[in-house]
């Protein structure tokens, strides 16, 4: 994702978020609610990405989504509006490394 990119508000990065990642908004809410029928689940994913909406997110489902969507758009835009630099993703062989060094320092 580009760095340069901004956003008009949080519903914005979430829209976006969801937009251009290979998930489809049924897959969202089917992952979010699976306790749901399908078309429940869809309708309040729906009616929370709706700036008029009657229900909004949780911290943890913004999380969730970003976490299935492998897309970070919502934590872009709290930098932004926050001021702070955009975090970079680390590295999956620094990752590994880092828990090998844990698993060794815990024996």
């Amino acid at each position: 994702m580009s760095t340069d990119t901004s956003y008009a508000d949080e519903y914005d990065a979430l829209q976006r978020m969801i937009a251009a990642s290979n998930r489809t908004l049924k897959e969202c809410a089917a992952h979010l609610y699976p306790h749901h029928k399908p078309e429940t689940s869809y309708a309040r994913l729906k009616t929370k990405l709706d700036p008029n909406g009657t229900e909004q997110f949780k911290f943890y489902e913004v999380v969730a989504l970003m976490v299935f969507c492998e897309r970070f758009d919502p934590l872009f835009y709290i930098c932004d509006e926050t001021l702070h630099h955009r975090p970079e993703r680390r590295a999956s062989e620094d990752e590994q490394a880092r828990l090998v060094t844990a698993i060794n320092q815990a024996s």
